[in-house]
This record gives C-alpha cells, sequence and structure tokens, in this order.
C-alpha cells in the first residue's frame, strides 16, 4: 500500500484533551484567544542592548526556495515495517531514503536496555521536557524533588545543586552547559565539569517547558505560549521576551542545524511555525495538518528543507514536510502519541 493510500484512508480526528498525560495547572485566564493576534515583544522589565548579536540587524534575511518541491517518498516501506513489528525488526527493516542524502546501512539494534536505574519520583507531565543527554556521555534527568547526573558507563548518579521544581534540561553542543528550566519561569545555566551554577535569568511568570541551543543563544518556551531568546555572551537583564507566538502551550522549541537563524516552534495548538529569530513579528510558515498538541520536531540533518513532526494521541502520526512550500512529503502511522523523536544523521533514522 502506497503512502497516498495511508493518508487518503486515515480519518481526521478531532482533538481532545486526551492528548495530555496528566492536567497540569492551568495558567492564569488570557485574553481573547483569537487567530494569529499580532505579536509584541515585551520589554517590561527588562531593557534590550541594540548591539546585541541576537537583535543586531542583518542586511539579508534567509532566503526560501518556494520552488523547491520533493517529489520521492522518504519512507519507501510500509508503515507496519517500521512501527508495527518489534522494536529489533522494525530497526533493521526501516528504509529511510532521502533524496541526495548518504547511503543508508542497515544495523540490528539491541532489543534489552544496556543499563537500568531505577527512581521513584519520576515526573509526570506530558509537556516538561525533563532528561537530556550530552556528547560526553552525560545524562541530565529532572525528578520530581531534585536533579540528577548519571554517566550511563559507570552508573555513577551525582546530585548537584540544583533549583528544585526543575522541568527543562537541554545541554549546549560543547555539553559544558546546561540550561534549567524551572516550574516558576526562572532559568538558570549551569556549569558541568564544576557542578555549579554560572548565570541565572528571570523569564515567565509560568513554566519553562522546553529550552534549546544554538551556539551561545538560548530559546525557552512556557506553558503560556510564549517564548524567550537569551544571548548568553549579554548581561543577564538582557533579553527578549515574545508574546503570543502560540495560542497554547509551547511543547517544543528547535533550531535549524544548518541555518541558525531558522527556530521552529509548536503547540498544544496542533501547529509548527518556523521563524527567522531575526524578524520574529510574523512566522514564515504555519503548519496545521496536525490534530493533536505537536510534542516532537526535528530538522533533517540530512535533507535541505525537510522537518518532521510528530502529533499526540489523536493523531498518532510522523509528517515529514518541506518547510519552505509547507508540502507534505511523507505520513506515518504510528498507532500512538509521539512525544520525542532524534534524527540519527549517521543511519538517516528516525
Amino acid at each position: 500500500m502506497s503512502y497516498a493510500d495511508l493518508v487518503n484512508q486515515s480519518p481526521k480526528a478531532n482533538r481532545t484533551s486526551t492528548d495530555r498525560l496528566i492536567l497540569p495547572p492551568r495558567p492564569p485566564s488570557r485574553g481573547s484567544l483569537t487567530p494569529e493576534p499580532k505579536r509584541s515583544v515585551s520589554r517590561v522589565r527588562y531593557s534590550l542592548i541594540p548591539t546585541s548579536p541576537i537583535h543586531r540587524q542583518s542586511s539579508e534575511r534567509f532566503k526560501l526556495n518556494r520552488n523547491t518541491s520533493i517529489s520521492q517518498k522518504l519512507f519507501q516501506t510500509n508503515s507496519q515495517e517500521i512501527f508495527g513489528g518489534p522494536r529489533r525488526q522494525s530497526s533493521c527493516g526501516s528504509d529511510i531514503s532521502v533524496p541526495n542524502s548518504p547511503t543508508v546501512n542497515k544495523r540490528i539494534l539491541p532489543s534489552k536496555p544496556s543499563h537500568e536505574i531505577q527512581f521513584s519520583d519520576i515526573p509526570s507531565d506530558f509537556y516538561i521536557s525533563p532528561m537530556d543527554w550530552s556528547k560526553h556521555d552525560m545524562i541530565a534527568f529532572a525528578l520530581s524533588t531534585k536533579m540528577v547526573f548519571i554517566n550511563p558507563k559507570t552508573e555513577e548518579v551525582t546530585v548537584p545543586q540544583a533549583p528544585y521544581e526543575v522541568t527543562s534540561v537541554k545541554y549546549d553542543q560543547s555539553g559544558e552547559l546546561l540550561a534549567f528550566g524551572c516550574d516558576d519561569g526562572h532559568l538558570e545555566i549551569f556549569d558541568v565539569p564544576t557542578l555549579r551554577p554560572k548565570s541565572s535569568y528571570d523569564i515567565f511568570d509560568s513554566t519553562i517547558l522546553v529550552s534549546d541551543w544554538n551556539e551561545n543563544t538560548i530559546v525557552s518556551g512556557g506553558r503560556d505560549g510564549m517564548i524567550s531568546l537569551i544571548d548568553t555572551r549579554c548581561s543577564p537583564h538582557d533579553l527578549s521576551i515574545y508574546n503570543n507566538i502560540h495560542l497554547e502551550e509551547i511543547c517544543c522549541v528547535k533550531f535549524n542545524n544548518k541555518n541558525p537563524n531558522i527556530l521552529a516552534t509548536s503547540s498544544n495548538d496542533s501547529t509548527v511555525k518556523l521563524w527567522d529569530i531575526r524578524f520574529l513579528e510574523e512566522p514564515t510558515i504555519v503548519f496545521s495538518e496536525h490534530t493533536a498538541a505537536v510534542r516532537a520536531v526535528q530538522f533533517s540533518p540530512t535533507t535541505t528543507n525537510i522537518i518532521a513532526s510528530g502529533g499526540g494521541t489523536s493523531d498518532k502520526t510522523i509528517r515529514l514536510w518541506n518547510y519552505t512550500t509547507g508540502e507534505t512529503v511523507s505520513v506515518i502511522n504510528t498507532g500512538s502519541q509521539v512525544c520525542n523523536m532524534f534524527w540519527n544523521e549517521e543511519y538517516n533514522e528516525i
């Protein structure tokens, strides 16, 4: 069966509140949630430095190739071969073919975990991002009452002096710095080698759910649909807060690994939006094909202009699409909500 047939036969279900694993406390009542409100930059608490690197005006915006069209399917096998069988079979049986990408080597993954550590106070919230893995093989994990670092090779567990109520963790590209987002809207940068705080920022009045790094820039998304941009080379008081990025919770923020000026955001409002961080007044494109919260977004590391997004309980699909044209390239029905994704560049696997 072709993917066109799969798409045509898949009914579009209405979104329900069951996308959430638990119902978190709702933020204070906001104003009228009308579509596409005018976005503004909040400067109530902070002043912006005109020469800040992330606010310096560029003479040329990144150019979108609107004529780009991908006719080949990224997935050349039946979706059940990828997601329907046992985990080991699905890993070696998938044949993800991306145009103009390196040759993909098939491999067999172990069916059992190599390490296992038991914790009793793992948080249960669909929207938070409590775990990240650094390039130095150090896992940062936020529990309900504390923060821990786990070495998966030695199984050593370290408890640093970190703020409680951590809801988001994200390593920078070097693995030397870790951004903590907290339930009270506070963000802290942690120096991993010394296990000491480096800098802190008071960002939102609501929970920080997700964060991402691009060299010296940190983007964070909140429960009230706002995002912030921080240049870590500047004063902690110099940051930008953008209102009305989405109408509901920010579920994912992701910088493009090929173009650092491109940012993707997704939300409980079922949309994915692409932005140029130099011009955040309006998104460059809005993708509205999902029918549930979009918790997972990944840019392709091998193919230009391709992005993957995963939908929640009433959607159950991974959609690959061209973010310059909005054209859907492939749709995979996973049979379950998609909570996270990772795109492996070496094997070109999701």
